[in-house]
């Protein structure tokens, strides 16, 4: 059956390179990344939030701006977001490249300006070290000098259901399978580094609009 519509869950990133031992090792704790997907068909994209509720025609409605929610029933709308992924004015979403099915892998990159006072880690506005700013607090700075671009290389690989009958009859709404990420930090020049990470992630299925509304 088609997978369409809005699904959420997580990743628990619990493996990371070692660059001295040059192999993956277990970390202490597993660390939670939200994930929001829309899927349409065997299409998918990644959401940072999303608004689920009636528009004003009292249809059903996906979509990535409140806008599209009809004034009256904003009180039983929901917003679901993500403080795992960069927070954007326009809440574009990132394609998940590949084929969105079962033994499928999809993929997405996102980046990370460094001096995205909004998102970036690396960022504390009205700290003097770390605001992005020469001492005179007049001359933006480049990267990597307090701040670094960071770009996240993403990737979902779905795996297929198992054979016995539980597994067989949850697999229309719910997908689980491996999650793996490569994480580089950059600065002005051709300096950079890179970490990866890996773990399982779980996704269930919560709406079956098949559009995701974008205006």
């Amino acid at each position: 059956g088609s997978w369409s519509g809005l699904w959420i869950g997580d990743a628990q990133v619990d493996r990371v390179r070692d660059e001295l031992r040059n192999e993956m090792s277990s970390v202490p704790r597993p660390f939670p990344v939200r994930l929001l997907v829309h899927v349409q068909g065997t299409n998918a994209v990644l959401l940072q939030r999303v608004f689920v509720g009636l528009d004003a025609g009292t249809n059903r409605v996906v979509a990535t701006r409140e806008s599209a929610l009809g004034a009256g029933t904003l009180g039983a709308a929901r917003r679901l977001s993500s403080v795992s992924f960069p927070w954007s004015e326009s809440n574009a979403p990132w394609t998940l490249n590949g084929p969105f099915v079962h033994d499928g892998t999809v993929t997405t990159t996102v980046a990370l300006d460094h001096d995205d006072q909004r998102s970036n880690p690396f960022l504390h506005t009205f700290h003097p070290d770390h605001d992005n700013l020469d001492a005179a607090y007049t001359q933006a700075l480049p990267a990597g000098n307090e701040s670094w671009n960071v770009t996240r290389s993403i990737r979902l690989r779905i795996r297929p259901p198992g054979s016995d009958f539980k597994a067989l009859t949850v697999s229309a709404d719910r997908v689980d399978g491996v999650y793996g990420e490569a994480v580089v930090l950059s600065g002005a020049d051709a300096d950079s580094k890179t970490n990866q990470v890996t773990g399982k992630f779980s996704l269930r299925r919560i709406s079956d609009v098949p559009v995701l509304t974008r205006n």
